[in-house]
């Protein structure tokens, strides 16, 4: 692969362990878009190319959030919902409690840093992360 070209950084898994289907936030767009760009024959080994994410580890998701609301996140999705998560958000229309939430949020913020790390090394000269 040459510097030049393009990555499409997505996992089924992502579609499977989404957010609920009346959240404002459709996660499952990536899905729909993946489907789109693979019909059109977008992906074609020659200039781009499909790749899993890495899912972020705790310590890289520690860098964009504390630790109290990670935490309540894995917390919430066991089903302990507690007042100070709410306070955070979590369990709100915006942040609403899903199973696999956060394996979602780690393979979500896993295929941004996949893609960067691509760029960074010059494995790919544009990645897209839906």
């Amino acid at each position: 692969m040459k510097a030049s070209d393009a990555v499409f950084i997505y996992s089924p898994r992502l579609d499977e362990i989404g957010y609920p289907p009346d959240c404002p936030f459709n996660s499952h767009r990536a899905g729909l878009t993946h489907k789109t760009i693979v019909s059109m024959g977008l992906l074609d080994e020659k200039s781009s190319r499909e790749v899993p994410p890495i899912a972020a580890s705790r310590t890289e998701l520690e860098s964009f959030h504390n630790l109290k609301y990670l935490n309540a996140l894995q917390a919430a999705e066991s089903g302990d919902l507690s007042a100070a998560a709410f306070a955070m958000g979590i369990g709100t229309p915006d942040c609403p409690v899903f199973k696999g939430m956060y394996e979602y949020a780690s393979l979500a913020c896993g295929a941004s840093l996949t893609g960067a790390r691509m760029i960074l090394s010059q494995e790919a000269g544009v990645a897209f992360n839906p």
